[in-house]
């Protein structure tokens, strides 16, 4: 366990409210975290396989997660903020706006909401995912009044 302790304090403050990530959008971050190094965190119970395939899915489980949460120093903002934007890029990439919009809202940006919403907000609509959109939307409640709402 003492060899799985570093990446594990490195990473988990920045991955604990994802929906998933991979070793990929680790190193877009500028982590120097391997997909060897992940998988090692899942046999050790400390990470979970979200998804196999030519570039596997990892997330925290949620005891682990809610620990990290109470016992770590919370991430740097800039690379927490980086590694969101890699998996949402990767995500939108992969066409999977659900788990997208998850990292998304993970954040707690209402501007950053906004923005995902405006930009895939259709995809999402078109892929079924309209609860997912509501609840995003009612997230943000109080909302702005458009100006063209007003007069």
């Amino acid at each position: 366990m003492a060899g799985a302790e570093p990446v594990t304090r490195a990473l988990w403050p920045l991955v604990v409210d994802l929906p998933g990530f991979t070793a990929g959008a680790c190193r877009a971050a500028g982590l120097d975290v391997g997909e060897a190094a992940l998988r090692d965190l899942v046999r050790r119970g400390l990470l979970r396989t979200v998804e196999e395939g030519p570039e596997p899915v990892f997330a925290v489980p949620s005891m682990p997660a809610e620990a990290a949460r109470t016992a770590l120093p919370p991430a740097a903002p800039d690379q927490r903020d980086a590694l969101r934007d890699a998996v949402v890029a990767w995500f939108v990439a992969h066409r999977r706006p659900a788990e997208a919009l998850r990292a998304v809202r993970a954040a707690g940006n209402p501007g950053a909401l906004a923005r995902h919403l405006r930009r895939h907000g259709d995809r999402l609509l078109c892929a079924g995912e309209v609860a997912a959109v509501t609840d995003a939307v009612d997230s943000r409640r109080p909302l702005p009044v458009a100006p063209s709402c007003t007069g």
